[in-house]
């Protein structure tokens, strides 16, 4: 019977991407009960992938199709041609693949089968594609039509990059892209001096392949007359251009960046953009923009050297020249470093040149193939890098006492030695060189064969078709073009009549209406507001958002920590942010003296409220502004602005259609201004739309009505501010967002489609609302209180610095000190600096905060002597940020501050100097310095905003969810509930939890959350600015104290939250949490995502049985003993079919392939699949869908089923472990031992709980898990005396091996071997044979029991289908 009174119930829940923990109890914090089980338990679920990865095959896929088509096409329009001199040529190509006995067209040679003439004549003179297209380039004389179309389609197979549209033919110029760096440059206030002749000089530097890259770098300090002590950044930007690593930290010294993921990266390394993305958010746009311009004229000068001709000292016209060169260049060397091996290390010579090591870096594995006795091998290249790497180690001892050696050596260093004509570097090569080869070839070819000048219906000649098909590029808001009817994952939107016609660059515009696929492409693929969902986001460099931008940033502005006034603001945004620079501290300081806001001479002062410079600008503004030969931009002008910068954000690859549009709407502007506005790069979007930005809303202190952009320009609020209780844009903005019209059973998973968060987000929402509906099946009636928290997800950021490498850098840093600071520090493992004391004494440099005296270290971790003060006191406000607010003290001087804030005059007098030393040493912050200096107390609106942060969630996905259940339980009060609030109820009485144990926690977690939230939200009410008031009664019998909310009874209106008579309120909780009673369920699905890996392996590796054809559409290749597979087949379920064997009936379980899942959908698909593909004997579909992650009752024993392995079904343990509070306080101490290299308590304490934790698990294994399919107990049993001689770390280990046996949430397995065991220990398998399997379990004496449960995301729904008799 349900427990419920007229009180009402509560919720709570703990969400996370891939679990939600749920919880329902009385208002007394009781669990209620209902179908027989306490209402609490985890959904566990696979976190839901984006869309990213499935996207990018697709975009692989097509990108490979289009490919193929487009050779295709080149081929058809040659064939008719070349059929006339040799019938079979494209038959032979079709089967070049296969073996000659599996061909159709017998013939000993590929390209050419004449009598005269055969490919060994054809490679004899042509060794490379490239020495053919050199010929025909350098050539006049009339070429074979099939040689003429080789060097076409090869030109088709890698037609180049698209990056600069803007390019001409002759790419080498570069002269564009210098101009783009000086453009940049100036919005980021870098001043290169890029004067004419030096111009020329740097691009001289820079096409030298005769020249090192350190040596490059040094020639282009000397030419720019770089400050090599002042001008670090620009050191920096010049090591990229070289093509050597460059530190963020120093190209951009203004931020902060505290993250180990920021590390020096180079454009030589194909991964530089995941570097560059890691410090995206950080910089301006105007910086990132630097990067990529410093990246093109980065590719400009590899593709200089490439197209250098050495012998000449010019440029080659042509990079298959350039090429054919290099192949002979490879050549000579081969024959050079051949002579020099077997000259000084003969016994070297068969490995280098003739044996292959998977593992190896020979010249071998730096072809990619070995061809020794006839027999060739082909296999993964190495690196040049590893190969010279190789080839040094081998000549090292020659060095300087060779001719021959110390020339391979030079060339090596210069990057020269034996050059490849095919290289990762390739990428950085424009389409505009392949096309120029192209065009000479075909305009030479059709001299001599009149076919390449026919002109069709297109009013084009084949030639012409040939070289638009390869020039042309798709634009990007048109999309995928296989779209017809609206079928498809495209967008594009054909013209009436043409909707089955095919697509050609000569009538795309014909066929495509680009107007309306322009539309739909701002629908689909434009993001929506982070506050309206239904609004579109601005683009970055809108003229508005870069306001709103400036704004937000430039309001708090503070000069020795008092705001400055909104029309100092105001002239400050008009006199340095309009002019569309970068604007730095220094500027700043330099126009306020100017203005005479601050002493020019003297006293220094303070500024505070940004980040070092501005991040920042107005660029969008400036440049309009010289395009109108304006000082400042009127509404019209803004306008006209803004609607050109949209077009360039979303057509910015097709100027064309720019073009058009501007000629369309604004034919006063000339052609020097349309000229300009399309040489602007504008890209990426905001996060807020423009009708947010003009949302209207009432500052309720002074009764004003603005709009948010209006509110941040007349104040000096940031966004944040503008979004708390004083103003009612929260309030406008929840009439304004979409109403969810349904209830929680009318509540679909499409409807989730309309809210404006991600996959994993979106998946967990699904779940929390599918258990919702289970609970209130139950209890008849919504709950009174949802108490919500959202976990942080691994997206979010989270500190990963080394604080050891951070004071190190700042140590550095500090000149003349007597003491060895870095050594000291080097002492330290970065594990150290976790404790804070340790960290908090090196950034005080040694000394108490508050009197300024040394810091004995001996002393520094008694707690009688030292300790860690909270600036802001924690009886106002829950803040233990190391960086902002603790410092380090001496007890007395903690104990003389109390709780009082701010500190005390005295101290501050004697210590600001102090503190203003280790804040130009960057051993502080400046909001620590802030607080440290500050000389007013709080005011009632700061007390009201730290309680407010202990009510308020800022997360918008939590948000977004809190909305969700306002519209479908709109009788429920919706109460977030913030993790660090639970985590410190958590400390504070030793309710520790612990993931290594089992899943409990997420229950937990949903049941503190209705405690801790409800005592919150009752102490502090919905409104903490009148709390504040309340509480500053001289009646008030409110204590408020942040720090010790359960230490005193809270209740409201008669109603208690918490009880402390008589420890009552705790004592229900502790029982609570101490049952095993939490019902855990996981999430099954179907298996999808890519039917095989990419990966093709050859003949002597594959399997029938787990690998697929690497073609099925060729008969001849599904023979993969033949010509190989893909392997790693994914299963996407199971199914129960019973069939003969032998004359009698046996069930067995079979997977369904993903790559199947479309074609057996019914069961008579599945029993048709038994017969002809598995080939059994009267098959009968017993249970026709088993998913992964399904829940196996087997013996009594909980499994999920998790794939197959040959006759087997993998199976993972499906039950919990539980253990008690004291036994968790230990397994926490050895998961500290292993992550941080310490525990607490004596070594002999820790050792014998090791032990009694052992003993445990052991137990555990010989009663609860002893039925397992493959029991450990007795096996622990044995190995106990290897355990008891382990040292301390091993012991951890293996600790946490055992545990991983009963762990729910990976493969059953553990690694034993430490003890005698297996690297593999109890792994779980079920014969896929479920008959034998049941005989098996008859002769041991047993009744065989295989149960198929299926539950539902609560678990108090549940069903049973036995296997074995369905």
């Amino acid at each position: 019977m349900n427990q419920k009174n007229n009180e009402g119930y509560f919720i709570g829940l703990d969400m996370g991407t891939s679990s939600v923990g749920w919880a329902a109890t009385d208002t007394h914090y009781n669990l209620i009960r209902g179908k027989g089980k306490d209402l609490w338990g985890v959904r566990l679920f696979e976190e839901a992938s984006t869309a990213q990865e499935r996207r990018t095959n697709r975009t692989s896929r097509r990108r490979n199709q289009r490919k193929k088509q487009r050779i295709a096409f080149v081929k058809e329009k040659f064939r008719a041609e070349i059929e006339k001199v040799d019938p079979n040529f494209f038959k032979r190509l079709d089967e070049s693949q296969l073996y000659l006995e599996d061909k159709t067209i017998k013939a000993p040679y590929l390209l050419f089968n004449d009598r005269n003439f055969t490919d060994q004549d054809f490679y004899r003179q042509y060794p490379t594609v490239f020495h053919l297209r050199s010929e025909m380039l350098n050539s006049d004389k009339k070429f074979d039509i099939r040689e003429i179309y080789i060097a076409c389609s090869s030109l088709f197979e890698h037609r180049g990059n698209f990056l600069n549209k803007s390019l001409g033919s002759d790419v080498l110029d570069g002269e564009q892209i210098f101009h783009d760096l000086s453009e940049v440059s100036e919005h980021c206030g870098i001043d290169w001096n890029l004067k004419h002749t030096k111009l020329y000089e740097v691009r001289k530097i820079l096409s030298d392949r005769n020249t090192t890259r350190t040596k490059k770098l040094d020639e282009l300090k000397e030419c720019l007359e770089i400050d090599k002590k002042t001008e670090k950044n620009k050191i920096e930007f010049l090591k990229l251009l070289c093509g050597n690593k460059a530190d963020p930290k120093i190209m951009f010294p203004q931020y902060t960046f505290d993250s180990d993921s920021v590390s020096s990266f180079t454009f030589m390394d194909a991964n530089w953009e995941q570097s560059l993305s890691a410090i995206e958010d950080k910089i301006s746009t105007d910086e990132y923009d630097l990067i990529l311009v410093l990246k093109s004229i980065y590719d400009w000068s590899i593709i200089a050297n490439l197209m250098k001709n050495e012998k000449t000292g010019g440029m080659y016209p042509y990079l298959s020249m350039a090429r054919k060169d290099s192949y002979d260049k490879h050549k000579e060397d081969l024959h050079l470093l051949k002579s020099v091996i077997k000259r000084l290390v003969p016994e070297e010579y068969n490995r280098f040149f003739r044996e292959y090591n998977e593992k190896g870096n020979v010249y071998t594995n730096y072809i990619g193939s070995v061809q020794y006795h006839g027999k060739k091998q082909r296999f993964k290249h190495s690196t040049r890098e590893d190969f010279y790497k190789e080839v040094n180690k081998l000549l090292k001892p020659f060095e300087g006492k060779d001719e021959e050696v110390d020339r391979i050596f030079k060339e090596i260093e210069l990057a020269t030695f034996m050059p490849k004509q095919i290289t990762n570097m390739n990428g950085v090569i424009p389409n505009q060189v392949h096309a120029k080869e192209l065009i000479v070839i075909l305009e030479k070819a059709s001299k001599y064969y009149d076919f390449l000048n026919k002109i069709d219906e297109s009013g084009l000649t084949v030639k012409d078709q040939i070289i638009q098909m390869f020039t042309f590029q798709i634009p990007y808001y048109v999309g995928p073009l296989a779209n017809y009817n609206g079928k498809g994952n495209g967008w594009a939107v054909r013209k009436p009549g043409e909707e089955t016609t095919k697509v050609y660059p000569w009538n795309i515009s014909k066929v495509i209406d680009e107007k309306e696929t322009a539309d739909q492409f701002i629908k689909r693929m434009i993001k929506t507001c982070t506050y309206l969902g239904d609004e579109y986001v601005l683009p970055k460099s809108s003229i508005l958002y870069q306001k709103f931008a400036v704004l937000n940033e430039l309001n708090p502005l503070k000069i020795d920590g008092q705001p400055v006034s909104v029309e100092l603001k105001q002239s400050i945004y008009h006199d340095l942010f309009e002019k569309g620079k970068k604007v730095t501290q220094k500027g700043l300081i330099n126009y306020l003296k100017k203005e005479g806001v601050i002493p020019k001479n003297g006293e220094t002062v303070l500024l505070s409220g940004f980040d070092i410079d501005f991040k920042n600008t107005l660029s969008s503004y400036r440049k309009f502004c010289d395009v109108f030969e304006a000082k400042s931009l009127n509404d019209k002008q803004i306008q006209m602005a803004e609607n050109i910068i949209e077009w360039l954000t979303v057509f910015g690859d097709s100027k064309k259609f720019v073009k058009e549009k501007i000629a369309e709407s604004y034919p006063q502007l000339n052609k020097q201004q349309v000229k300009r506005i399309l040489s602007f790069n504008f890209k990426d979007w905001g996060q807020l739309s423009k009708q947010f930005l003009e949302l209207e809303g009432e500052d309720l202190e002074t009764g004003e009505y603005h709009t948010i952009i209006q509110s941040l320009w007349e104040t000096n609020n940031n966004l944040n501010q503008l979004m708390s209780n004083r103003f009612t844009y929260k309030e406008q903005l929840n009439k304004k967002r979409k109403k969810i019209d349904k209830d929680l059973f009318e509540f679909t998973h499409e409807d989730l489609n309309d809210l404006y968060i991600s996959a994993p987000v979106k998946r967990m929402a699904w779940q929390t609302m599918k258990i919702m509906k289970d609970v209130v099946t139950v209890m008849k009636e919504p709950p009174k209180k949802i108490f919500i928290e959202m976990t942080r997800s691994d997206g979010e950021k989270v500190r990963t610095d080394s604080r050891k490498k951070k004071l190190a850098l700042l140590y550095r840093k500090i000149k003349g000190e007597s003491r060895d600071w870095i050594k000291e520090i080097n002492k330290y493992e970065d594990k150290d600096f976790r404790s804070r004391k340790l960290y908090l004494y090196y950034t005080q440099m040694g000394k108490c905060a508050y009197s300024g005296e040394p810091i004995d270290m001996e002393r520094l971790f008694d707690k009688n002597v030292y300790d860690i003060d909270h600036i802001y006191p924690r009886c106002r406000v829950k803040d233990d940020s190391l960086l902002n607010n603790c410092v380090l003290v001496k007890r007395e001087e903690n104990t003389n501050k109390g709780d009082l804030f701010p500190v005390r005059p005295e101290v501050q007098n004697k210590q600001e100097s102090l503190w203003k030393f280790w804040l130009e040493k960057g051993l502080i912050s400046q909001e620590k310095f802030n607080r440290l200096t500050r000389k007013t107390p709080f005011t009632d609106d700061e007390l009201a905003n730290f309680v407010n942060r202990q009510l308020v969630e800022t997360g918008q996905a939590t948000k977004t969810i809190a909305d969700l259940f306002k519209f479908t339980f709109p009788k429920s009060e919706i109460v977030y509930v913030k993790a660090g609030n639970v985590t410190e109820f958590r400390n504070k009485f030793k309710l520790y939890k612990c993931r290594e144990v089992n899943n409990f926690h997420h229950a937990h977690d949903a049941y503190l959350n209705i405690v801790v939230g409800n005592v919150y939200d009752t102490k502090f009410t919905k409104n903490p600015r009148n709390y504040i008031k309340e509480q500053k009664k001289d009646d008030s019998k409110e204590k408020y104290h942040m720090n010790k909310i359960f230490e005193y009874p809270v209740s409201r209106n008669g109603v208690d939250a918490w009880i402390t008579k008589q420890n009552e309120s705790i004592n229900i909780v502790k029982k609570t949490i101490s049952k095993k009673t939490p019902i855990i369920t996981k999430r099954s699905y179907k298996a999808s995502g890519p039917i095989v890996k990419a990966t093709i392996y050859p003949k002597n590796k594959t399997k029938d049985e787990s690998y697929l054809p690497k073609q099925t559409s060729v008969p001849a290749l599904r023979d993969m003993k033949k010509y190989g597979g893909m392997t790693d087949i994914k299963v996407a379920y199971f199914f129960l079919v019973e069939h003969e064997e032998k004359g009698k009936k046996i069930r067995t379980l079979e997977v369904v392939p993903f790559y199947k899942i479309s074609e057996l959908k019914t069961k008579e698909q599945l029993q048709s699949y038994c017969e002809k593909e598995l080939h059994f004997i009267k098959p009968v579909v017993r249970c026709k869908e088993i998913k992964m992650y399904s829940l196996l009752n087997i013996n009594g024993v909980l499994y999920y089923i998790i794939g197959k392995t040959g006759k087997y079904c993998s199976l993972t343990n499906a039950m919990e472990l539980y253990v008690n509070q004291k036994v968790i306080d230990h397994i926490r101490n050895i998961v500290k031992y292993k992550n941080m290299g310490y525990f607490n308590g004596a070594e002999e304490d820790f050792v014998a709980e090791n032990l009694k934790l052992y003993n445990l698990l052991k137990d555990k294994h010989l009663t609860v898990f002893n039925k397992r399919l493959n029991p450990e107990g007795e096996k622990l049993e044995k190995y106990q005396t290897v355990f008891e001689k382990l040292s301390i770390a091993e012991q951890v280990e293996i600790l946490l091996q055992i545990l991983r046996l009963t762990s729910t949430n990976r493969k059953t397995e553990a690694d034993l071997t430490l003890i005698g065991g297996s690297a593999h220990e109890g792994t779980l398998k079920l014969s896929k044979n479920l008959t034998r399997f049941a005989k098996d379990q008859v002769k041991n004496g047993q009744i065989p029991k295989i149960l198929l449960i299926n539950q539902s995301p609560s678990g108090l729904f549940e069903s049973e289908i036995d296997l074995l008799t369905v």
